[in-house]
């Protein structure tokens, strides 16, 4: 019966991203049609006419974005699923454009002026990586030969091509590694400039237990919410689909 509910596609797509990844979806603010509901303080939900390639790309560019068609009764397929989840969101929806207008640049997504001043060093430090950046590609190969026990150590949040890994011990694949304090991620090999107390750029970027921010050599540094990862196992990266890149 629940097939025969969906063989009718109303109209659209819905996406419930986190407020980490608003610098990329504002890439998204020229498209017509494209909505926000920010009734949670964690998360958006966006909406919009037509899921084209491109806006599709850009909505997966976000780490634990997910993408769905609306279908008739406004119910909700994630994109490449069988089975519907949920509804599309009740509330207020704006217009994309006037929301970020309004949008106060001192908010938890915007960069606060002490991280966007950090800056990364070589460092000759020896430290533990506690966090792994990888290829999707090099996950999947990885998930599906990995045994259980390893598996159960760890979780991830992915975006379209990369995933963001936790736990211990890290898989062995080829991965960029981080070592963390107090959620506070940087290469192996490199260390935060100044030398602030990794508690002082948490409270900067308001972590909560759970979020992790990744410094990057480029100065663009991404703040990865907490509720974007989930357990690893070899039925959740299958639901992911095809990645998006190589190894």
């Amino acid at each position: 019966m629940g097939q025969a509910r969906l063989s009718t596609v109303a109209s659209g797509w819905c996406a419930e991203a986190p407020l980490s990844g608003l610098a990329r979806l504002a890439t998204l603010r020229g498209i017509p049609g494209v909505e926000v509901n920010s009734a949670s303080d964690r998360r958006l939900w966006l909406r919009g006419p037509a899921l084209t390639p491109m806006v599709e790309r850009r909505l997966r560019e976000v780490l634990g974005c997910r993408v769905y068609q609306v279908y008739a009764g406004d119910q909700l397929l994630a994109v490449g699923a069988g089975v519907p989840r949920g509804h599309v969101r009740d509330g207020e929806w704006r217009p994309l454009d006037a929301w970020l207008a309004l949008a106060r640049p001192a908010s938890r997504y915007a960069a606060p002026t002490p991280v966007a001043a950090v800056s990364l060093a070589r460092s000759s430090e020896v430290t533990t990586a506690g966090l792994a950046l990888a290829s999707r590609a090099a996950w999947a190969k990885y998930v599906e030969t990995a045994p259980r026990v390893r598996l159960d150590r760890l979780s991830y949040a992915a975006s379209d091509s990369q995933v963001v890994i936790v736990g211990k011990p890290l898989p062995p694949l080829r991965a960029e590694l981080f070592h963390v304090q107090h959620g506070v991620a940087a290469p192996v090999g490199y260390h935060w400039m100044p030398r602030l107390d990794a508690r002082v750029l948490c409270e900067a970027w308001k972590l909560n237990p759970g979020d992790y921010l990744l410094l990057r050599p480029s100065g663009v540094h991404q703040l990865v919410a907490g509720d974007c990862f989930v357990g690893a196992s070899r039925s959740s990266v299958r639901q992911l689909g095809a990645p998006h890149g190589g190894e």
